[in-house]
């Protein structure tokens, strides 16, 4: 760790006078593996679209974001990566993925065509998708999920972020391909000294991949801390009840069973 990435003090989000998050304080160190544990509407994906300069123009938004891991405010798409439960909305089905996966990296690195394609089948090849070079000309529909899932996360990853973001990026998965999907965010995070924010409503996932855990409800950030003291000795009832029902964070680790 080489101190904090980001700090967030007093981030509230409200929609039509609706609360998303309420005064929402939590630092997040460079390197670190967060996961954001909650239930639905509980905020999680409001905070993912704040750090991500993503909300929509009418959000109300007060407190603060400041970026001390960064010489420079940070670019939507540049520092910051982002990916959702859905691959195959997080794509053009008429345009190939490989144009897709470069668009990064051209707009934000300045590559040229041929630089960037080379970049694009690189990061295909590291996300483990077979044949690289030929999946480069294919389109959405020729990819089962998990191979859409690797996809989204090379795109989100192709302007070399600081921070990656992935907003429950494996629910929509069976258990083999989640595992494989968290071994290979834990992989890149540690090649690439990224941090990581995990999103996710799945405790016995955050105890595979984070180091830190915080859990959100009804907007308000009730607790934080290390992952073992965290599920160990919860500190509010919320993250108890949570825990109560999870059906087994004693089974085997997941990462690393499957790629």
């Amino acid at each position: 760790m080489s101190g904090n990435l980001l700090e967030i003090r007093g981030l509230s989000v409200s929609h039509a006078g609706a609360f998303a998050l309420r005064a929402v304080d939590l630092d997040i160190h460079a390197g670190a593996k967060l996961a954001v544990i909650g239930e639905s509407g509980s905020g999680k994906t409001t905070l993912a679209l704040s750090l991500a300069g993503l909300l929509p123009p009418e959000a109300l938004v007060e407190g603060r974001v400041d970026w001390p891991g960064l010489d420079r405010a940070p670019l939507t798409g540049r520092d910051t990566g982002l990916v959702f439960q859905d691959p195959a909305a997080s794509f053009n089905p008429v345009i190939p993925v490989g144009e897709q996966v470069a668009e990064g990296a051209r707009r934000h690195l300045g590559l040229g065509r041929k630089a960037a394609h080379e970049l694009a089948r690189n990061l295909l090849e590291r996300v483990h998708i077979p044949d690289p070079e030929a999946a480069l000309t294919a389109y959405v529909h020729q990819f089962s999920g998990g191979q859409l899932q690797r996809i989204a996360i090379a795109a989100a990853i192709a302007a070399r972020p600081r921070l990656l973001m992935a907003d429950e990026a494996t629910s929509a998965l069976d258990t083999v391909v989640q595992a494989s999907i968290v071994a290979l965010l834990e992989e890149l995070v540690r090649e690439e000294g990224m941090t990581l924010v995990f999103i996710t409503h799945d405790l016995a996932l955050a105890s595979n991949l984070a180091d830190t855990i915080a859990v959100l409800k009804d907007g308000i950030l009730v607790e934080t801390g290390p992952t073992d003291q965290v599920l160990v000795s919860p500190a509010h009832p919320y993250t108890r009840r949570l825990l109560d029902a999870q059906i087994d964070l004693s089974a085997p680790r997941l990462v690393g069973e499957a790629c």
